[in-house]
């Protein structure tokens, strides 16, 4: 198992990122970061397409801790826990999501529904999802 020190990219500071980047625009600190995926994918030798970025973005020791601190939520409020597997598809829905300016409700049973359909995935009932959102956490819940 890696651990989160092993992780592709450097972790700054607040204070070191303010430092660093307070002298350029919004848009140079957005392609500075894409410019950063896309040595930090050739330095790994993977290729920069979707799949590499979204699993170097959320790599499998952040999926963990999210897991183990989102169904920490769950058990608490009486829900069943999630796993890496559907948590990573919830989070990719929920990216989904953001693209459309409908509500959740009618999203759902029509346009994702037959995404869902034409490109052969599970579409994950839509209580579920929500559940799992509103459950997601960062941080441990134990002893809150």
């Amino acid at each position: 198992l890696c651990s989160i020190d092993d992780a592709p990219f450097e972790l700054l500071s607040e204070e070191e990122f303010l430092e660093e980047y307070k002298q350029q625009t919004i848009i140079d600190t957005f392609m500075h970061n894409a410019d950063s995926m896309e040595r930090a994918l050739t330095h790994r030798g993977m290729p920069n397409d979707r799949m590499s970025r979204y699993y170097t973005l959320l790599p499998n020791v952040l999926i963990e801790k999210l897991v183990e601190y989102t169904s920490q939520q769950l058990v608490k409020d009486g829900k069943q826990t999630t796993n890496a597997s559907e948590l990573r598809q919830i989070i990719a829905l929920f990216w989904v999501r953001t693209r459309y300016k409908v509500s959740t409700s009618l999203l759902w049973p029509n346009d994702l529904a037959s995404a869902s359909q034409r490109n052969n995935f599970v579409l994950p009932p839509l209580d579920r999802f929500i559940c799992v959102i509103r459950s997601l956490r960062g941080y441990p819940v134990i002893g809150r």
